[in-house]
């Protein structure tokens, strides 16, 4: 009996071990069987992306027939002589206006072929390579000054924005007395020299200083 209980007790051991060896199997299965199904997901996105990228260099390849036949057109947007957008389309066909450019005190007036007359890009029927330029307002900062005699310093008495090409409109004449002087004769460029401000052409900013005289005795 005691032969037999130990032959039992050794097979009871010799199961354990062969199902802990079964199980840690069957995990290296399942381990194998994860690998191989991600190699697949993976060599499936590779095949996708080698047909997408295939399909692109046959797009390409006849992009690049129809420029050699002339079907295409290249259109080029440009802003103070730099290229702001380009564009490729079919030859008597027409192509989408870019977003208008932004520019610190500029105004954008629209796109030209002549660099003065706006066109409707949209409409615009495409028959050959195109510039489409644009045509742009330039404003500037006028300042008119005034020198103050007490404290021996110039001050902004009056700020303008003109359009360029344009004159600044003429500010109410100063008080003289306000900067310890008697007179005023007009405004100058050079502090010396009167100038008529409305029909002088701004071009710049601009600084117009007045022309103040008779300079008052200071009471201490």
């Amino acid at each position: 009996i005691l032969s037999l209980t130990q032959e039992n007790k050794s097979c009871n051991d010799t199961i354990y071990i062969l199902n802990d060896y079964k199980t840690e199997l069957e995990e290296q299965v399942n381990r194998l069987n994860a690998i191989v199904e991600q190699n697949n997901k993976t060599i499936s996105e590779l095949n996708n992306r080698i047909s997408n990228l295939e399909n692109s260099v046959n797009e390409y390849e006849e992009i690049i027939s129809d420029i050699e036949n002339e079907n295409f057109a290249i259109v080029k947007f440009k802003v103070n002589d730099l290229v702001y957008n380009l564009q490729l389309t079919v030859v008597n066909g027409n192509v989408v206006p870019p977003t208008n450019p932004v520019m610190e005190n500029v105004l954008f007036d629209g796109w030209t072929i002549d660099g003065e007359t706006v066109v409707d890009v949209s409409k615009y029927t495409i028959t050959e390579d195109t510039t489409f330029v644009a045509k742009i307002t330039k404003y500037y900062t006028v300042t008119f000054k005034c020198h103050q005699s007490v404290n021996n310093i110039y001050v902004v008495y009056d700020t303008q924005t003109v359009k360029g090409g344009t004159s600044a409109t003429l500010p109410t004449a100063p008080v003289p007395e306000q900067f310890a002087y008697e007179d005023f004769n007009g405004w100058s460029i050079d502090g010396e020299n009167a100038i008529d401000i409305s029909t002088y052409v701004i071009t710049e900013d601009t600084v117009f200083i007045a022309l103040l005289s008779g300079k008052q005795p200071i009471i201490v």
